[in-house]
């Protein structure tokens, strides 16, 4: 039950993340906000339908190298941008010398471990090594790449609030787009600002097939154990239309909350 409510809740937080971004970042009102999320939940699950986990892996290789060429892109953008931007002093909070900059130390180490060791997503590809080799190979350039664009993401917001491009109007789930826009208030308005939209959607679709994948195998080994498979495939199918819908919607919005719920959950 665990395993399942971990992806669930993970799958319904990365469909509010692109809610957000199309619905505010973007500016889609009505059923132009909930189309993206439909069309990549019916994507997703149409190539995993048919070609299951094997598929699936083969589009993690093709859009993890397009992410990294996009991350790449960007990375030199903003070491052009940042010539031009002033510095002013940091505060003791901005330095992250608190209590909550201290506690995020473990806290958020811990999290990404558990959710990681309660993801069928994540042991269905341990299962699917060729051998233990390319398994402790993978897991390390995996670990690293993850770390290299988690860090760029969390400094590219960083810096947008230093830099003052965000502030206090800046929608939080938005805090590293106001550094490709030119306004506080992050709204999709330049080249660069859309590569960055492209590479979170891209990296969002690799990650809800693995769930789609992860939640197929955990039915059809616990609660739909002797059902046929594509009894399996019609609940994913019931579960993921409600889910992406659901995240589209502005009552869905605080991404953070989402997955503090599920990191204080596993």
């Amino acid at each position: 039950g665990v395993v399942l409510f971990n992806m669930v809740l993970a799958m319904l937080a990365e469909y509010a993340t692109l809610g957000v971004l199309f619905r505010v970042y973007v500016g889609a009102e009505g059923w132009l906000a909930a189309l993206p999320m439909v069309l990549l939940a019916c994507l997703t699950m149409s190539y995993t339908f048919f070609g299951g986990l094997y598929v699936s892996i083969l589009t993690d290789r093709l859009q993890g190298a397009a992410s990294i060429v996009l991350v790449s892109v960007l990375a030199v953008y903003l070491c052009t941008r940042l010539r031009s931007e002033e510095f002013p002093s940091l505060s003791r909070e901005q330095y992250g010398l608190t209590y909550a900059g201290y506690s995020s130390l473990l806290t958020q180490p811990l999290a990404t471990v558990s959710w990681i060791l309660l993801s069928e997503s994540i042991w269905q590809r341990v299962w699917a090594s060729e051998d233990d080799r390319g398994l402790r190979r993978a897991a390390w350039l995996g670990a690293g790449a993850t770390v290299v664009v988690t860090f760029f993401f969390g400094l590219v917001g960083f810096l947008a609030l230093w830099t003052g491009r965000a502030d206090t109007t800046t929608n939080s789930n938005l805090l590293m787009y106001a550094f490709f826009s030119q306004t506080p208030t992050a709204r999709l308005d330049g080249p660069f600002g859309l590569l960055a939209l492209l590479c979170a959607t891209l990296m969002a679709e690799g990650t809800v097939d693995s769930f789609q994948n992860g939640i197929a195998a955990t039915l059809s080994t616990t609660l739909l154990r002797n059902q046929p498979l594509w009894v399996t495939r019609v609940m994913v199918l019931v579960v993921n239309v409600p889910l992406a819908v659901a995240g589209s919607s502005p009552q869905v919005s605080n991404v953070l909350e989402l997955f503090l719920l599920d990191n204080q959950v596993t």
